[in-house]
């Protein structure tokens, strides 16, 4: 029988630090979602994405299941965005959902060659004490006002959530730093 300790020295060094990253977001009290590598089209536009970004530049399925799972995802926002949304629907207030997952980023449409398959980590936190700040350290430095503005350009923010995406292929460094800024409210 394999021990604990014997089963983390099977995995590579990617699966070790995922698996770092995966606990120290369920240490702060996040739940793992898993989400259809697919999405709808609409959901470029609640992202409000300019129409020349790149992630619009998503593969059309030749035979979808439906038009709401017609494109391969190139980002993972939209699919948490919605969880967001269906989590408040059913009464779920709030919390802090997170998901580690692919994007597929095409080289050129038609598709002449395999996409980019690139690992992404999506973070979403909702509710009345959650926000912007209950994930970041309001003294952080780049925390700055235009930092602040940027952010928000960048990310899905409100008062009532906040999605933030990043590439969890990271160093221990930076997992140290990340786990350093994850705090509880």
């Amino acid at each position: 029988m394999l021990t604990k300790k014997k089963k983390f020295q099977l995995l590579n060094l990617k699966q070790k630090s995922e698996l770092k990253l995966k606990n120290a977001l369920c240490g702060v009290g996040a739940h793992e979602c898993i989400h259809y590598s697919f999405f709808s089209p609409s959901d470029l536009d609640l992202l409000r994405l300019p129409e020349d970004a790149v992630e619009r530049t998503a593969i059309r399925i030749m035979n979808p299941i439906s038009e709401e799972l017609s494109l391969m995802r190139t980002t993972l926002a939209a699919s948490m965005i919605n969880a967001v949304v269906r989590n408040q629907k059913k009464g779920n207030l709030e919390g802090r959902l997170f998901e580690i997952g692919n994007v597929f980023m095409p080289k050129s449409l038609p598709l002449t060659e395999y996409p980019d398959e690139r690992t992404k980590l999506c973070v979403g936190i909702f509710g009345e004490k959650e926000s912007f700040y209950t994930l970041k350290d309001p003294n952080a430095p780049e925390l700055t006002e235009r930092g602040i503005i940027e952010m928000q350009s960048k990310f899905p923010i409100t008062m009532e959530m906040a999605v933030y995406v990043c590439d969890p292929d990271i160093k221990a460094r930076e997992l140290r730093e990340l786990e350093e800024i994850i705090k509880l409210a």
